[in-house]
Order: C-alpha cells, then sequence, then structure tokens
C-alpha cells in the first residue's frame, strides 16, 4: 500500500534534504515551481508550516496520444483553492465506511500572499522542511492503508507542532 512504500522511501531514499514534497504522479508544475512553493513556505505565519493542497485542474489535448509531448493545459485560474469538508462515506453511495472526504474549492477571499491554515492535510500535495518529515514520518505498519492516512497523518503532524496551510499561488 502507500503508507508502505512512503515509509519505505523516507527511510531508505531521504538523507540530509532541507526540504521535503509529496505529489501525486499525475502532477504537472507551473514555471518557476520550485522558486513558488519556497516563497509560499516562508510567507506562512508559522515556524512550522506544512503545505498542503489539492491544487488546480489541467487537460491534455483532445488529440494527445500516449507517449506524445506532454502538452499539457494548466488551468488559468488565479484565484487559489482551499481544502474543504465535503461529506460522509455511506453504504448508500457506493462507499464502505464512514471516513469523512474531503474536497477542494474555489475561494472568493484575497489572503495575498499569506497562506491561510488549512483545516485537512492530503497526501495529494505536501511541502515542508524536511524535519516534518523526519518528526512525523509515514507509519511503515499501516501496510494496506490508503483512505485514512490523511486523516492520521493531519494529527500526527498536528499534534507534533506543525501547522498546516493552503498555499495561494497555484504551484500545478
Amino acid at each position: 500500500g502507500p503508507c508502505f512504500a512512503r515509509a519505505l522511501i523516507q527511510k531508505e531514499l531521504m538523507q540530509h534534504e532541507d526540504y521535503f514534497f509529496q505529489v501525486d504522479s499525475h502532477f504537472r508544475f507551473v514555471p518557476s515551481w520550485d522558486e513558488v512553493l519556497l516563497q509560499q513556505l516562508a510567507a506562512c505565519p508559522s515556524s512550522r508550516p506544512v503545505l498542503t493542497s489539492l491544487q488546480s485542474s489541467y487537460e491534455l489535448p483532445r488529440d494527445h496520444q500516449p507517449g506524445d509531448l506532454d502538452t499539457v493545459i494548466i488551468s488559468k485560474r488565479d484565484t487559489m483553492t482551499i481544502l474543504c469538508a465535503d461529506k460522509f462515506g455511506n453504504d448508500c453511495a457506493g462507499q464502505d465506511d464512514a471516513f469523512l472526504r474531503i474536497r477542494s474549492r474555489v475561494c472568493r477571499t484575497n489572503f495575498g500572499h499569506i497562506p491561510p491554515p488549512a483545516l485537512f492535510w492530503t497526501a495529494r500535495f505536501h511541502f515542508s522542511r524536511a524535519e516534518a518529515a523526519r518528526e512525523c514520518p509515514y507509519d511503515p505498519y499501516r501496510d494496506y492503508i490508503f483512505f485514512g492516512e490523511e486523516i492520521s497523518m493531519a494529527a500526527r503532524l498536528f499534534t507534533c507542532g506543525w501547522d498546516l496551510f493552503n498555499p495561494t499561488k497555484t504551484i500545478g
């Protein structure tokens, strides 16, 4: 499962990096994304910030064929997205659990360049100083957990003193 794989990556591959960045494999980046991330992290009103987000959507051209040059079109939307509660799973919707689902929503408030606090954490996008991953590594004994890791990690980060924030800029 992903928790075991991520725990193994952190244990075997992390060394003396200054930062930790985890994203989904289907992520597409905007130009200068690395500079934007560093600026966003520095603008967080916390000494222990974690940026987390679902970020914007993208589209492949209709005529795209596997193996072609990636000519993805990233959303041009300038508004930021924030993580919000969506709904609880239920049997009627074909979900056999009662976990809270999260989703992103367009935020109509302008926070300027200061990232606002996030209520949730997502494994799809985490950027922080590497100490966050060293202090709150993935639990290797959650072998087959896929759904529920985000709730667990949010609680673990929070209880270790890390603060969650939504980026105000599109990274990808």
